[in-house]
């Protein structure tokens, strides 16, 4: 079942750019952000980027993402998957449940509602069925930790393997977006939405809200 769940991860999602040079600068909260051709970012002030380096995670490891400004906590039971799928930065399973999460940035300036339908077109793609048959069970508009998110909840099969997916999104405007994606086997989806409430509380987005 774990194989499933990866390979079905890896379909939902696009390969991730490799480091490159500075292309410009930009401005986040009055601090300068220097962009490069493939994706990261670092604040151009060392103690700019303190916020986000010296976050403390209770039992576990911060991740500061290298794209955007946004990190959050690897908690116990959650552990970090040595070779996630490409397009994420992060990839975590919870040790105590078949639930699975993935942090995936991208420097791409989009609409939120192309966002959505790129999710549901992945989606639809792994499935082997049209983006207007994936299975929606829930949308919403979210606050977490003061972070304002988009939230969708779907469902897919997958070789007869049915899958839940809570997908929340958000855009970061200029600097791009950014998706917080869990899934699980859609008949242990509801007894593992604590412990996906739980890491949120831990996400912090360091750019203006959208």
């Amino acid at each position: 079942m774990r194989l499933a769940l990866i390979t079905l991860a890896s379909a939902l999602l696009a390969s991730a750019p490799t480091f490159a040079a500075e292309i410009g600068r930009t401005t986040v909260n009055g601090r300068a952000v220097i962009l490069d051709s493939a994706g990261t970012w670092t604040y151009a002030d060392a103690a700019g980027a303190a916020p986000l380096a010296t976050r403390d995670c209770a039992t576990g490891n911060s991740i500061v993402s290298k794209k955007l400004p946004i990190s959050l906590c690897i908690n116990k039971p959650w552990r970090i998957d040595n070779s996630p799928s490409s397009a994420m930065e992060l990839q975590a399973t919870n040790a105590d449940l078949d639930l699975y999460v993935g942090l995936i940035t991208e420097r791409t300036q989009m609409p939120i509602a192309n966002l959505r339908g790129a999710i549901l077109y992945n989606a639809a793609g792994a499935a082997g069925i049209r983006p207007e048959d994936v299975p929606i069970l829930k949308e919403s508009v979210d606050t977490v930790n003061a972070v304002t998110w988009n939230y969708i909840e779907y469902e897919v099969t997958i070789s007869g393997a049915k899958f839940r997916f809570g997908d929340y999104h958000k855009s970061l405007g200029e600097l791009g977006v950014v998706q917080v994606a869990f899934w699980a086997p859609a008949a242990y989806f509801d007894q593992s939405k604590p412990a996906m409430v739980e890491m949120m509380n831990t996400v912090k987005v360091d750019a203006p809200q959208q």
